[in-house]
């Protein structure tokens, strides 16, 4: 765990987010990513033709059309957690990737952590809603070939959003499914789950501490993300404000559960693997801290 506090906040829009990827995507190094715009454009007005569908075309480039439209549900914002099923196929009807069709793909919402297009995806349908949607290559695979995709492919995805969840109500769920008991909570989204019972004043602000912890992501209760014995003084900055400030508010010798949202954590940003620049904590991510102050 990296013991210093991160305070990132995600300000801007997912359109601009979107923005930014697709120019990334789309920085032309000659006339060729011009004439394959021009000419995915085409194979998509072909496909949709020949499979006679009418679709509506975005205005990041991609056609959609929504088979199982649920205009009253949830639509997704940033930073929820989303849950979909989904499969990615040629033009020609070539299947490239496919989620499993029994455990949906979770991901936080809003991240430039996936395909661009399928972010885009996702933000143009609602929760229950199924859907197809033809992206051009830069909002796909890109120039190079992969695989079975050759350079410059336009792909259709078939993508089935099932859930979204914002970090609250994923702290709600994961007291409910464990049975948990608060004994404390606050205005900032911290929860305490005390273990034990311990007599004393809590520990309170600018006081050393020794604490044995233990973090996951409420989105996997199996995976330990981090563990160890911490020793730093409360109210300074030297952690996230979420670990320090349910510390505070333990008593020496006391067992108990954090449960916080990315704000009192690793924020918008996440934490990377600084080896390898693999997430350890994901974007928005709200945690658990199994902690034991023992001085």
């Amino acid at each position: 765990m990296n013991k210093f506090r991160v305070n990132n906040r995600f300000t801007a829009g997912m359109l601009v987010l979107l923005s930014v990827l697709v120019t990334a995507c789309m920085k032309f190094e000659g006339e060729d990513d011009e004439e394959k715009m021009v000419e995915n454009e085409t194979a998509m007005i072909n496909y949709l033709a020949e499979n006679n569908l009418t679709a509506i075309k975005d205005t990041m480039g991609l056609y959609y059309r929504i088979t199982d439209p649920r205009p009253t549900a949830k639509a997704p914002a940033i930073g929820d957690e989303v849950q979909f099923f989904y499969k990615i196929s040629l033009l020609d009807g070539t299947i490239i990737d496919t989620s499993s069709s029994v455990t949906p793909i979770k991901m936080p919402y809003g991240v430039n952590i996936d395909m661009p297009g399928r972010i885009r995806a996702i933000g143009l349908s609602r929760v229950g809603e199924k859907g197809i949607f033809l992206l051009p290559f830069y909002l796909a695979y890109g120039r190079q070939a992969i695989d079975k995709v050759p350079a410059y492919s336009p792909v259709r995805l078939d993508l089935h959003l099932t859930k979204a969840r914002s970090e609250e109500t994923q702290i709600v769920d994961y007291i409910d499914e464990n049975e948990l008991e608060v004994g404390y909570s606050d205005e900032s989204g911290l929860r305490i789950v005390r273990l034990n019972e311990v007599e004393g004043d809590p520990i309170g602000v600018n006081r050393s501490v020794k604490v044995k912890y233990k973090v996951w992501a409420l989105s996997d209760k199996t995976k330990t993300l981090d563990s160890g014995d911490l020793n730093f003084t409360t109210n300074t900055s030297t952690v996230i404000s979420g670990f320090d400030k349910g510390i505070q508010k333990l008593r020496v010798g006391e067992k108990a559960i954090l449960l916080f949202p990315s704000e009192l954590g690793y924020g918008a940003g996440g934490q990377r693997n600084q080896t390898n620049t693999s997430w350890v904590i994901l974007p928005y991510a709200p945690l658990a801290f199994e902690v034991e102050i023992s001085q």
